[in-house]
């Protein structure tokens, strides 16, 4: 796929980025469905910058709050989901992981008794008050860091390494025993609690959606495609790693009013007003922005070719190796990668335009300027 700047300016509508209008960090991370989690700082960045005036702190108050926690829903791969909507996406696509948590397990030279000490100490540990007995706001307090909880694991008799640590919290995740749910502030991170205890009763799959797996794929479907479209079934597919033929069967309920167009000789949908944008939408699509490196424009899609050229990918991720760097888009073109440097008050944007490139125009230089200042960061 060739850079298409219309499609990247409607994908930058649709993401929530052009025209940030969401009510508060819980409805953005509800409307896109997922967003990618690693990076907790860009998330956290990544929710904010749809919210008009949010800031990081109002991202990690809805995530004390309860609305926004972080688990494996998809892909192996951690993703800040609303509460509500982590258990039965989990439960979808639990079966297919089966294979690659065993490998995995295998390749930490843990057995099953192991695993089976793992789930009885973390659980154990994390028995405590549900959140329907905490008054008004959940505990803050609930739950332990995963040093505590790697901490517990080694009184416990297993043998702990970063790697093991990793790989038990991931895999409790996926298995849906675990969630990083309230903000520890001292920590910086969310600290880690039983899903039993922190997820909404009444979000399983059989709750939501009858036991329907259909009707389900059906709703984050249509999710995806309403706040990442024009999509395509593949691209979808992609991101969840949901199978095409239940897709394909989901597609009709999900795609009934969105608009059809196609992007790369495929079928693609998305809200009608994505591709009717007026003069006024365009243009502030076409601002200068500074995008977290794992936001859900340049993660949220299988073929990347629409907003990066092969050499401008190979800068943001050097060495391939997964970890993506922050873009600087101005008028829908990535002109380089970004980062704060510095310390303290000394920091500063450090702005790499990519070889060979546009030059980054006074105006957009000002822009750029505004803002990085105006980026909501964690609390150092």
């Amino acid at each position: 796929m060739d850079r298409d700047l219309d499609l990247i300016r409607q994908r930058l509508i649709a993401t929530g980025l052009a025209v940030p209008d969401d009510a508060s960090p819980q409805d953005a991370v509800r409307r896109l469905g997922c967003a990618q989690g690693q990076d907790l700082p860009g998330v956290v960045a990544s929710l904010a910058l749809r919210v008009p005036g949010a800031t990081a702190e109002d991202v990690t108050a809805a995530m004390t709050d309860g609305g926004v926690v972080r688990g494996y829903p998809m892909r192996g791969t951690v993703f800040a989901v609303h509460a509500d909507d982590l258990a039965w996406m989990g439960e979808l696509l639990r079966p297919k992981f089966g294979t690659d948590l065993a490998r995995r397990r295998a390749a930490q030279g843990v057995d099953e008794a192991t695993v089976a000490l793992v789930r009885d100490t973390a659980l154990a540990a994390l028995d405590g008050p549900t959140r329907s007995t905490v008054a008004d706001v959940p505990d803050p307090g609930l739950g332990l860091t995963r040093a505590e909880l790697a901490g517990r694991w080694d009184e416990a008799g297993v043998e702990m390494t970063s790697a093991r640590s990793y790989h038990f919290i991931s895999t409790m995740m996926i298995e849906g025993h675990l969630v990083y749910g309230p903000w520890d502030a001292e920590a910086k991170e969310q600290r880690i609690v039983a899903a039993s205890t922190w997820l909404p009763a009444d979000s399983g799959l059989a709750a939501r959606f009858g036991g329907d797996r259909v009707a389900a794929i059906a709703h984050w479907l249509r999710t995806y495609l309403t706040s990442h479209g024009p999509a395509t079934l593949r691209d979808f597919a992609w991101w969840t790693k949901l199978g095409l033929t239940e897709i394909r069967t989901a597609a009709p309920a999900a795609t009934e009013g969105l608009a059809e167009t196609t992007v790369d000789g495929q079928a693609a949908w998305c809200r009608p007003e994505v591709l009717e944008a007026g003069e006024d939408l365009l243009r502030a699509a076409d601002r200068a922005m500074l995008l977290p490196g794992f936001d859900e424009l340049v993660l949220g899609y299988q073929d990347r070719g629409f907003l990066l050229t092969p050499a401008e990918h190979d800068a943001t991720v050097p060495g391939n190796n997964g970890v993506f760097r922050g873009l600087a888009l101005d008028r829908a073109r990535p002109l380089g990668t970004w980062r704060r440097a510095g310390s303290g008050r000394r920091r500063r944007l450090e702005l790499t335009r990519f070889e060979g490139g546009r030059a980054v125009p006074k105006r957009a230089e000002a822009a750029f300027e505004r803002a990085f200042e105006a980026h909501p960061w964690l609390a150092p």
